[in-house]
């Protein structure tokens, strides 16, 4: 792993694990909250995806990203990942706001990091690397039976 990505997956890691820092208030300040968002308060279509439900799903979130920045290192570079996280953090709250109006409320990474698997296998698949396609397979599958 080259140094740039390194740093870039400490920052990663730094963001999902300092909101642990914040009061709780905080949480519902800048969680994805349809009638605030309906109120115009936007930063929360960013906000909602670096706050968790507590120190397990931060863990957990945490560590899948971890996992991830190892497995798709090289992959793609940095600024392509950086597309990836921004369409598929756009792509989660298009989805919550015109297809699940019934979500009143959200938080955590876990849209996010679905996206980073997909680029990621996709990106693989198309080295012909054989992880992507299983990858690919196994994201799907998941997907299905959710």
């Amino acid at each position: 792993m080259n140094r740039r990505l390194f740093v870039v997956a400490l920052l990663v890691f730094a963001a999902l694990l300092l909101p642990l820092l914040l009061p709780d208030t905080a949480l519902i300040a800048g969680r994805y909250d349809r009638a605030a968002l309906a109120a115009g308060e936007w930063w929360r279509l960013v906000s909602a995806h670096l706050l968790h439900l507590g120190l397990r799903h931060t863990l957990l979130n945490a560590a899948a990203a971890g996992i991830l920045v190892l497995l798709f290192a090289g992959a793609l570079s940095i600024r392509a990942w950086l597309m990836v996280v921004t369409v598929s953090l756009a792509a989660v709250d298009a989805g919550l706001w015109f297809f699940s109006p019934d979500i009143q409320w959200y938080v955590g990474a876990s849209g996010v990091l679905h996206g980073v698997i997909a680029a990621g296998a996709l990106a693989l698949a198309g080295r012909r690397d054989w992880r992507g396609a299983v990858l690919l397979a196994l994201l799907t599958g998941k997907l299905i039976f959710e």
